[in-house]
């Protein structure tokens, strides 16, 4: 295969699977499709510490600064990646930065109750519901 890593591709020689020894029925022949599920990859022991739990420092250096990691593929990868990612990066920064500025979030529950373990749902994980207070600075 060629071209960027996690771009769908066609086979161009045989591919082992990455379970056990070589089997001909599962190997990647040829002409087939292949299609990686992106979402794997932020599972990745070996570029996330803990990959199961929400971490944010998953993506901030000894200093406390944001790194990039190559394994959060959020917006898709290679050529057939969105070209609208710096504009909704840029949305959502103003958007969440603008929020903090103006207002002080405050849950209404008891913090210490609070389960940030998302519901998974099939193909995704998806977050539980919570309920802020915003208050006016």
């Amino acid at each position: 295969m060629s071209g960027p890593p996690m771009s769908p591709e066609r086979c161009r020689s045989p591919l082992p699977t990455c379970c056990g020894p070589p089997d001909p029925l599962s190997l990647c022949t040829q002409g087939m499709n292949v299609i990686p599920l992106l979402c794997t990859s932020q599972f990745d022991p070996s570029q996330f510490a803990n990959p199961e739990a929400f971490d944010p420092g998953h993506f901030l250096d000894e200093n406390g600064r944001f790194k990039h990691n190559d394994a959060f593929m959020a917006f898709s990868a290679g050529k057939r990646m969105c070209f609208g990612e710096g504009l909704a990066m840029m949305e959502l920064f103003i958007f969440l930065t603008s929020i903090l500025q103006h207002f002080q979030l405050k849950a209404e529950e008891d913090r210490a109750t609070i389960d940030i373990t998302p519901e998974s749902s099939g193909l995704g994980n998806i977050p539980r519901p919570y309920r802020l207070s915003l208050i006016p600075r």
